[in-house]
């Protein structure tokens, strides 16, 4: 473990920059992983007390430890907070907080830059001015889940790819503006022969690009979608989220060059973008029931009983 260094705040009484948890250990992180405008952290902290305290990003806060009281200021006076295990606190960009943990805590953060947020609000439905609101204590499965999901990521060492983690952290933050906006909600009309015809048209991007690493940002950027819309349109016409979708894609071009017996295994995986031989095995046998060999020989004795 290492100190927490990462995830900073304003301290007004001060006039200088902290980390979040003084003194706290960070268990695991994403500031390694080049995350654009997210961090992923779990913490342990002490007890402690924080002074009033600005926060730089949109950070939610899941608790993962057991049920605890703390106190938090509001309206000038402290007051007595329940927190129970996954439940979550909000922080936004900008907000003024201060509390006081009278025991050890552990958390997971998850922090994303206002850039990110502003290129998520639209697709909320939001107003140009729409602000998340500071919460504590809330019980929400999906941020929870999400959150959980974002750290098993990091344990994995990142090993879903780019587009996993861009499609969870846009899904989670348009959620946050919905739920927890000050505005409300706006329709938006869509035209679906449009739709389909972009749909297409990332299709054969992704097609184009399977041995390339790929971004969500960038697939939607060229049909000039935000990721959350092009996200939501996608799994809509094609019935599978993109980053699933580019799996099978590469798993089905994997099949033929395979079938070819012309270049080793790991070479095949290498070209089609998976991380390594040991990553392409284990998606292959996931979603094929064999592994790369066994496909292979199970083909080559299938040409020889049709021969």
């Amino acid at each position: 473990m290492e100190l927490t260094t990462t995830e900073l705040v304003f301290d007004r009484s001060k006039g200088t920059l902290r980390a979040v948890a003084p003194g706290g250990a960070r268990v695991l992180s994403s500031a390694s992983m080049s995350w654009n405008g997210c961090l992923l952290e779990q913490v342990q902290a002490p007890p402690m007390e924080s002074a009033d305290a600005q926060w730089i990003k949109n950070v939610v806060v899941i608790h993962l430890g057991s049920s605890m009281t703390f106190e938090r200021k509001e309206g000038g006076r402290f007051i007595t907070q329940r927190l129970e295990p996954g439940q979550m606190c909000l922080f936004p960009a900008g907000c003024v907080t201060s509390a006081r943990l009278p025991g050890p805590i552990e958390y997971l953060s998850f922090s994303l830059s206002p850039g990110f947020m502003a290129a998520c609000q639209g697709e909320a439905g939001a107003a140009p001015r729409m602000e998340l609101q500071n919460r504590y204590g809330v019980t929400d499965k999906y941020v929870e889940g999400v959150c959980l999901a974002l750290r098993e990521e990091v344990r994995r060492g990142g090993d879903s790819g780019t587009f996993y983690r861009e499609s969870l952290a846009s899904g989670l933050a348009v959620h946050l503006l919905k739920r927890y906006g000050l505005e409300q909600r706006t329709g938006n009309g869509r035209d679906a022969g449009v739709e389909n015809q972009r749909i297409n048209r990332a299709i054969s991007y992704i097609n184009e690009r399977l041995g390339q690493e790929l971004s969500l940002h960038e697939i939607a950027a060229s049909v000039d979608l935000s990721p959350f819309h092009f996200s939501r349109m996608f799994k809509q016409c094609v019935g599978m989220p993109p980053h699933q979708f580019v799996i099978q894609q590469r798993l089905e071009r994997a099949k033929t060059m395979l079938m070819r017996r012309d270049k080793p295994i790991s070479e095949v995986g290498e070209e089609l973008g998976f991380a390594d031989q040991s990553h392409f095995t284990s998606q292959f046998r996931r979603r094929c029931g064999m592994t790369p060999l066994q496909f292979i020989n199970l083909s080559t004795s299938a040409r020889g009983q049709a021969s």
